[in-house]
């Protein structure tokens, strides 16, 4: 079993308890440097803004939800917004969201051309979420 499959009781639990709709994978600090944080802290502001004032994992997508929240999402936001976007519509909804610690890792990208690139299409993604919601279409 990998180490997300052994993490994933982490974010199941507080659904299963209750305690949450939609419980997000908070993942270690990055190991290495990678881009200059402008990805993740504009996803973050969005969801300061939005009622989530703590948030450290904007973009994660490791994710559980409850059938109600699901109902309520589904259709997902696709490419590299879907993350936040589906964060802002449960806000919106109403729906109680978390974040949970855990040791999940992902396959971290560092500051070469292709890091860039990868953020720079995350970018693209994030804005066009936020002027979706802007036009109340998510």
């Amino acid at each position: 079993m990998g180490k997300a499959a052994a993490e994933a009781h982490k974010i199941i639990q507080p659904v299963l308890e209750g305690r949450c709709d939609l419980a997000i994978a908070a993942f270690p600090p990055p190991t290495k440097k990678g881009g200059f944080g402008l990805v993740k802290g504009t996803a973050g502001w969005a969801l300061k803004r939005a009622g989530l004032p703590n948030s450290t994992a904007p973009l994660s997508g490791q994710r559980a939800m409850n059938r109600q929240a699901l109902k309520i999402l589904a259709p997902f936001y696709e490419a590299y917004g879907v993350e936040l976007g589906m964060t802002l519509k449960a806000l919106r909804y109403g729906l109680r969201v978390m974040e949970v610690s855990t040791t999940m890792s992902h396959k971290e990208t560092g500051r070469d051309l292709q890091g860039f690139l990868h953020r720079g299409k995350q970018f693209k993604d994030v804005i066009k979420v936020l002027l979706a919601v802007r036009r109340d279409k998510i």
